[in-house]
């Protein structure tokens, strides 16, 4: 999607990466529904570890925990791109500089 991007500019790149946002947030939604549904049942069940210390429904919540976190993370990112979709003039720096970011996995690599 990245080649898409790079030809993409103002309106046009928001609405895709706008698209690209709600995309991963219902990502996270399923993982968050699927992910209690997980906890449920493995909580029901009442499996441990192997050495019986530690109920596996607990390490399971991670899968739950983490899609609402990543969630609000993403809802948070479509607020700003629907802000520069409909005020271009009165977002400002940091809303614009979204759209220009390079992949995160680059920034780590520097």
């Amino acid at each position: 999607m990245e080649f898409l991007a790079e030809k993409l500019h103002g309106r046009k790149r928001a609405i895709h990466q706008l698209v690209l946002d709600i995309a991963v947030f219902l990502v996270c939604f399923f993982l968050v529904w699927k992910g209690i549904e997980l906890v449920q049942v493995i909580y029901q069940s009442g499996k441990t570890t192997h050495s019986g210390e530690l109920e596996v429904w607990y390490m399971m919540l991670a899968i739950p925990v983490g899609g609402v976190i990543y969630g609000i993370y993403g809802i948070s990112e479509i607020i700003k791109i629907i802000c520069v979709i409909i005020a271009p003039d009165l977002s400002d720096q940091m809303f614009a500089s979204h759209l220009n970011k390079s992949n995160p996995s680059d920034e780590l690599s520097k």
